[in-house]
């Protein structure tokens, strides 16, 4: 949580600054009126026509006066603890004439006679004659030194905060408003949550709903008015970087992923906090949920999750990396929350000059896979790379499975022998499309050149060695993207077979039919290059042969995503 104290500081420093221009407040002290609307030449405020009238510092003004001397409403932006405005008004309490205003306890003579105790700032109303019938009424709990500051609230008695009115946080520990004891501003008990989404809950004839307080102005998470200033709404998720790979250079960089310099999260309604860079090995099984990922082995080829969690004590987020893609061992939905996460690599690189991923090992972070909340795909990042030049998250692999079920996940089943069209409404389904021309060029760039798959009829996705000995993977973690399968692309291309006839073709599955030239006319183009063709093949290799209704078991597909829009 952010601890306003000092800005809080800052803010009552500039009171004496602009004190003047709240107008002529009349105050009442020991019969003499002071006329607060002109200063002398020591910054002072003073009474009547000249400077040589009665006057007080407002310092003195703060030490003698009970607390409802003054109200302030103080707007601080909540994330760049900037001082936005500063509003002031003077009053007194009304009606007020004290018969003693300092020295020892008085001996009062009847009942309702006041006392102001200038030694403590202490407030005392007489219920009866003597020096034994004095009930504190209200205590000064504005310090000489501004250090903590409540502005506008009084405290009866019991030490109980009495009005509802309460314009700034508190470093007071112990003070309670209606039973709800607060710590450096916050309500610490559970009797009040202002984060709550239950409808009806009030604070002091406040209602509360949805965590937001109806019809009073909203800052920057602070709940702006004159009646409450509490937290109402903490952003989901604000970082100043992004989450990261920490490096190639060496072996333990390639394993480690780095956390954002500072990062804000909102868990179950509370805000947790990291203030500094954090390096988190995947080697070190303190990181994990689980110790069984800390091994390099169990991480090849497999998606893992970045979770902030609930602290046992503070606001400093435990950070825990967790194969589970809902919440991490030990903790629970409502304690933690899913910031990020990434992919490894699933087999040895191995020595590739001039390659990207040279010398990466099976289990290190791809760096091109890392996401978080801000940073996304539009369709989920699971066996996904970001490829900057062309602005989308790329399939690492060559799509599995079909319909809802289609993936791009290592040693899955290579979808083959399926329509370009049925290979675009799998890709829909789970919010990917097939790339273009120029596009596959580009994510596929790094990978082999005219060789294909060192394997008869290669059946499965990922981690395929060429004819040469050399691993089949893109500079930004592509695998397979030339020599294993051809690839469909969106772009349209056109087969003449000699003929000017043309004729409708039923070949959609039933969903309407083509009017083309000849046999086939239509085609789509295919990238890449399948086994067997080995000198063929490439990062620019292109057959342009196949129909859109062709489905042949040395075709499948790649999908990509847009990044996603966030609004958190």
């Amino acid at each position: 949580m952010i601890n306003k104290t000092r800005y809080i500081q800052k803010a009552l420093a500039c009171i004496e600054d602009i004190l003047v221009g709240a107008g002529a407040v009349t105050q009442t002290r020991n019969g003499t009126d002071y006329i607060l609307n002109k200063i002398n030449a020591d910054n002072l405020p003073y009474s009547g026509d000249s400077e040589t009238g009665n006057f007080i510092s407002i310092k003195e003004m703060f030490d003698l006066h009970i607390t409802d001397f003054i109200a302030a409403k103080v707007i601080i932006d909540l994330h760049t603890a900037e001082l936005l405005s500063i509003d002031i008004t003077l009053s007194m309490l009304t009606g007020t004439t004290f018969d003693y205003i300092e020295g020892p306890t008085p001996s009062a003579t009847e009942a309702d006679e006041w006392w102001l105790d200038t030694d403590s700032g202490k407030v005392y109303k007489s219920i009866g004659s003597g020096t034994g019938n004095w009930v504190l009424q209200y205590q000064n709990i504005i310090q000489n030194t501004f250090d903590d500051v409540v502005i506008n609230a009084d405290i009866d008695s019991s030490g109980i905060i009495t009005t509802d009115t309460i314009d700034e946080h508190t470093s007071d520990a112990g003070v309670t408003i209606e039973g709800v004891e607060l710590k450096d501003g916050i309500i610490t008990t559970d009797t009040i949550d202002e984060h709550t989404s239950d409808a009806g809950v009030t604070i002091e004839g406040i209602e509360i709903k949805d965590g937001l307080v109806e019809g009073v102005e909203i800052k920057d998470g602070l709940v702006e008015g004159v009646n409450i200033k509490l937290y109402s709404s903490f952003p989901v998720y604000k970082i100043d970087q992004k989450w990261q790979q920490k490096g190639s250079g060496v072996a333990v960089d390639r394993r480690t992923i780095q956390s954002p310099n500072c990062l804000e999260v909102n868990i179950n309604g509370a805000l947790y906090q990291i203030i500094s860079q954090q390096d988190y090995d995947l080697n070190t099984s303190d990181n994990w949920d689980s110790v069984e990922t800390s091994y390099a082995a169990n991480r090849a080829g497999k998606d893992f999750y970045i979770y902030a969690c609930e602290p046992a004590s503070g606001n400093i987020a435990v950070i825990v990396l967790s194969a589970n893609s809902t919440y991490p061992g030990d903790y629970t939905a409502d304690t933690s929350r899913k910031i990020g996460g990434f992919h490894c690599l699933c087999v040895d690189a191995g020595t590739i000059s001039g390659h990207d991923l040279t010398g990466y090992l099976r289990g290190d972070i791809l760096p091109l896979s890392v996401w978080d909340l801000l940073y996304r795909s539009d369709s989920g990042n699971e066996g996904m790379v970001w490829h900057e030049q062309i602005g989308k998250w790329v399939d690492i692999y060559l799509q599995s499975g079909t319909e809802s079920n289609t993936a791009s996940v290592f040693e899955g089943t290579i979808t083959e022998a399926r329509t370009w069209m049925d290979h675009v409404e799998d890709l829909y389904t789970v919010n990917k499309f097939l790339l273009d021309d120029s596009e596959f060029q580009s994510i596929a760039a790094g990978s082999n050149e005219e060789t294909s798959v060192d394997e008869y009829y290669e059946e499965t996705t990922g981690g395929h060695i060429d004819t040469v000995s050399r691993r089949m993977i893109s500079n930004i973690g592509c695998e397979s993207c030339c020599g294993v399968r051809w690839q469909w692309l969106r772009d349209q291309g056109y087969r003449g077979d000699g003929t000017l006839t043309y004729s409708w073709k039923n070949e959609t599955g039933g969903k309407g039919r083509l009017y083309t030239q000849g046999a086939y006319g239509d085609v789509k183009l295919l990238a890449g290059g399948a086994e067997f063709v080995d000198a063929n093949c490439g990062s620019r290799a292109r057959y342009m042969s196949d129909t859109r209704w062709s489905a042949a078991i040395d075709i499948g597909a790649r999908g990509c995503s847009k990044p996603r829009i966030v609004h958190l």
